[in-house]
């Protein structure tokens, strides 16, 4: 069985048509690095990041503070039973005492399909850290970095089954038509 990503499945409902695609390649490049920093950052680590770029790391900095010890970062996780994998960002403890899903975002307008990417993560991460953190993720969100380094933006999302529920619509109809 082929295990599509969340970002395959979802993919088809994101619209960049409307993106010159060397401006998409330079987003796409610039989120590659701005996360690999970000996460070095979360690790402990001396981030090392493009000037052109430093603006979102040092958002990131204005949210992160000592209020979010990372657990686990861009780890690649399997449903085997549902069929799909994910990379979530960021998962951690939020507040010392609140485990939370982050998702880190550098385009400046939300996307729909960000609920439907952090629902499916959600449930790679319940069923990875069920036995030590059972009701995790207890809180969940994509935070929108700011291109200037002021603070960012940070959207939270419910543990809903509405968006779940979406996303293996995505993953069902990525099946029917990549079988």
């Amino acid at each position: 069985m082929i295990i599509p990503s969340v970002t395959q499945c979802i993919n088809p409902w994101v619209d960049f048509s409307k993106i010159p695609p060397d401006r998409l390649d330079y987003a796409s490049q610039r989120g590659i690095e701005v996360h690999r920093s970000c996460l070095a950052y979360a690790k402990g680590l001396l981030p090392i990041l493009n000037s052109d770029y430093q603006g979102y790391l040092d958002s990131f900095l204005r949210w992160h503070g000592s209020h979010f010890t990372l657990i686990m970062g861009e780890e690649r996780l399997v449903d085997e039973d549902l069929g799909y994998s994910g990379t979530p960002d960021l998962f951690g403890m939020f507040g010392g005492h609140q485990t939370a899903l982050i998702e880190l975002k550098t385009p400046v307008t939300a996307q729909k399909s960000w609920r439907l990417q952090l629902a499916a993560y959600s449930k790679l991460i319940q069923k990875k850290f069920r036995d030590i953190y059972p009701d995790a993720p207890e809180l969940i969100g994509s935070l929108q970095l700011n291109p200037d380094g002021k603070v960012p933006k940070m959207i939270w999302y419910e543990k809903g089954m509405e968006d779940f529920n979406l996303f293996l619509s995505a993953l069902n109809l990525y099946r029917f038509f990549n079988s």
